[in-house]
């Protein structure tokens, strides 16, 4: 199996809020540059999250993926 790190985009940090994917890489330290730099590029207002993911795998009885990273969070960047 192969993995795929995607990217993952939460308006103030929220999961309940809006979010949206920024994408997928095969190489998690190229996605983990992806999401600072997101994260950056859209003024503290999201948290960028990596995620790992096994390529082809589905399972409806458990989760399939593990959070690996997490940006600081748009609130720790207001306080700076």
């Amino acid at each position: 199996m192969s993995k795929s790190y995607v990217i993952i985009a939460y308006r103030w940090g929220e999961r309940s809020n809006h979010s949206y994917t920024v994408g997928c890489m095969t190489n998690l330290e190229k996605a983990i540059g992806i999401a600072e730099s997101h994260a950056t590029y859209r003024g503290g207002k999201y948290e960028c999250t990596v995620e790992e993911c096994e390529t082809d795998v589905f399972d409806n009885e458990s989760d399939i993926y593990c959070l690996l990273y997490t940006s600081p969070s748009p609130r720790d960047v207001e306080e700076s």
